[in-house]
């Protein structure tokens, strides 16, 4: 499901997301044990559609999504236009989540990004369906710094500056370790040499 509060939510859970409890508006709950979990953040916020009318009109306006491509090479995005600070007018947040088939990318791409001097805070990263007191590093990956790669498993719920407009963050997954071989053999041995021969598994 998608969350009016810049976030991406792959759970199986059925919180309606409101309030400050998880899958809510408050940010910090990205990195509790208890928390907004299994999810991806480009801009985790007590976010609101444009002028906040809070309907479905609005909503279908707000935020779309679209799969591109062809299996198994398909991308999904995930789209969030206009959108606001609760209570802040000012702000005009446009931005997408694409995820890629196959490969396992997940990107946050961030379009046109206006704060007109606005103060908030807010947490971009990607977490797991369960999260230890202190958050291992296959559980939580938060953004340290704005507009940097940095990221690691330090909550980081008070980013402050907006992420550059026409910018683009990448998640890429690592490769797999090889499997090791089997059938280790041994043949044509003598004084200079020897033949190995193995099952390669990866």
């Amino acid at each position: 499901s998608v969350s009016t509060n810049g976030f991406l939510d792959v759970s199986t859970s059925t919180r309606a997301g409101a309030g400050t409890a998880e899958y809510g508006y408050e940010n910090t709950m990205f990195s509790t044990t208890a928390g907004t979990l299994l999810t991806l953040a480009p801009m985790y916020e007590n976010l609101v559609t444009a002028g906040n009318p809070g309907t479905l009109a609005s909503l279908d306006a707000s935020i779309k999504y679209q799969v591109t491509g062809t299996a198994p090479n398909r991308v999904l995005t995930v789209e969030w236009i206009g959108f606001e600070i609760a209570g802040n007018t000012v702000v005009d947040l446009n931005f997408q989540v694409k995820l890629y088939e196959t490969s396992g990318l997940i990107e946050y791409v961030y379009g046109t990004m206006t704060d007109n001097a606005a103060t908030w805070t807010y947490t971009t990263g990607i977490n797991w369906s369960t999260m230890s007191a202190t958050p291992l590093t296959t559980e939580l990956l938060t953004q340290q710094t704005v507009n940097t790669a940095t990221f690691s498993n330090t909550p980081s719920n008070a980013l402050a500056t907006l992420p550059e407009t026409n910018s683009k963050i990448a998640l890429t997954p690592s490769a797999p370790a090889p499997a090791a071989p089997t059938s280790m053999t041994f043949r044509a041995v003598y004084g200079g040499g020897m033949v190995v021969g193995w099952t390669d598994n990866s």
